[in-house]
């Protein structure tokens, strides 16, 4: 089965967030809003719709040229920014396996994710602090978790009752570290502003995608590259 491919402007193919079924897509360009000539700097915008083959579904794209050049044997190149005007798109979807209560909260972050990415991310938190609740109180392997106040300790104590290999342990405790550090930064005015950098949102919905795998599917995963990919959306935060 073909992983989750996120819907983007001029894919021919990508998951519809109608049907959820990794599907041909066909385009059909609407209105042009202002065109202007190829080799200015003048605006280029307009919007276009794409329809599932599927299910039929229908999406609206806006884009805006921002970029247009030739390349070193005279071809045209053009870059486009790109936003989906509706359905509002959201997040990959939670991992098979993951606790409804978690579940809630993961797609609760997943409808305010293109409003809000800070908000996202504070909702992410939330849910890796309700993930280990969940972990005490129905999987007996962590039933002598205690009640810890701050949830850097709750991660500690996870990290030491659960049974993982080295190697898994220290990516798992990078994977819930950066929920938990992000998620804060998100909440405070000193913080780096995440309310522009959907990317990083979207790394943290694939490390409690990642955190659920490790502790209740018990399966290993590829995140060192979503950390080095996280570290350098983030850059350096402010103190």
């Amino acid at each position: 089965m073909r992983g989750y491919e996120k819907p983007e402007f001029g894919k021919i193919a990508f998951t519809c967030p109608y049907c959820g079924v990794f599907s041909q897509i066909k385009w059909h360009e609407d209105k042009v809003l202002n065109i202007n000539n190829f080799y200015t700097d003048e605006l280029f915008v307009g919007y276009c719709f794409a329809q599932c083959v599927s299910c039929e579904g229908v999406m609206c794209f806006s884009y805006e040229l921002v970029n247009a050049y030739q390349d070193e044997y005279g071809e045209p190149i053009e870059e486009f920014k790109s936003v989906m005007l509706f359905p509002k798109q959201g997040a990959i979807p939670p991992i098979e396996g993951m606790p409804e209560k978690i579940k809630e909260i993961y797609r609760e972050a997943s409808l305010v994710l293109q409003d809000s990415p800070r908000a996202s991310c504070v909702l992410l938190r939330l849910a890796l602090e309700e993930l280990i609740e969940y972990l005490r109180d129905n999987i007996s392997e962590y039933s002598a978790l205690k009640k810890e106040d701050k949830l850097f300790l709750k991660i500690e104590s996870v990290l030491k009752i659960g049974n993982f290999q080295p190697k898994q342990k220290e990516i798992l405790q990078k994977a819930m570290d950066s929920v938990r550090l992000v998620g804060n930064q998100s909440v405070h005015p000193s913080g780096f502003n995440i309310n522009d950098n959907v990317q990083i949102a979207n790394i943290l919905f694939e490390m409690i995608n990642f955190i659920v795998e490790a502790v209740i599917v018990k399966s290993g995963g590829e995140i060192e590259k979503k950390i080095a990919q996280l570290k350098n959306a983030i850059g350096k935060p402010k103190t």
